[in-house]
């Protein structure tokens, strides 16, 4: 389950084929991310919510639709498992977009694989964080 708004809701993902794809395990995230187009000309940030996170990739919660195909900064900010503020910077691109139906309709579940796989020596910070996470399951 995922807040977003006021709402608790479930992720729309088709997860079979989602799983099929994924190299490493993913973990739920509770975070902000303000999501630019790598691309000249691009429009304003989107402001989002994180879903899930793995080494090479997100899922986050978006009003804004995102195509498929699109190259993306993405910049996290959460709170790291000292109870301290981080903010991260990241490149991807989208791999998967849908807007999602129901309560939830003009909210789109977007993923989006990292361009490097998030490690110690260039994300240390959230690299720790993530293999937290991922001892306690």
């Amino acid at each position: 389950m995922v807040w977003i708004q006021g709402l608790i809701v479930k992720p729309y993902v088709k997860m079979s084929r989602m799983m099929d794809k994924r190299r490493h395990k993913r973990v739920p995230l509770a975070a902000s991310a303000t999501i630019r187009y790598n691309s000249e000309g691009s429009s304003e940030p989107i402001q989002a919510m994180t879903a899930d996170i793995s080494l090479s990739g997100i899922g986050i919660y978006s009003d804004k639709p995102i195509r498929e195909g699109t190259g993306l900064s993405i910049e996290i900010t959460f709170f790291s498992t000292e109870d301290v503020t981080m903010t991260v910077s990241l490149q991807g691109e989208s791999v998967y977009a849908r807007e999602m139906g129901g309560e939830m309709g003009g909210m789109y579940f977007v993923g989006i694989e990292f361009d490097e796989e998030i490690n110690p020596i260039q994300q240390p910070s959230l690299h720790h964080h993530l293999q937290k996470i991922l001892s306690w399951s």
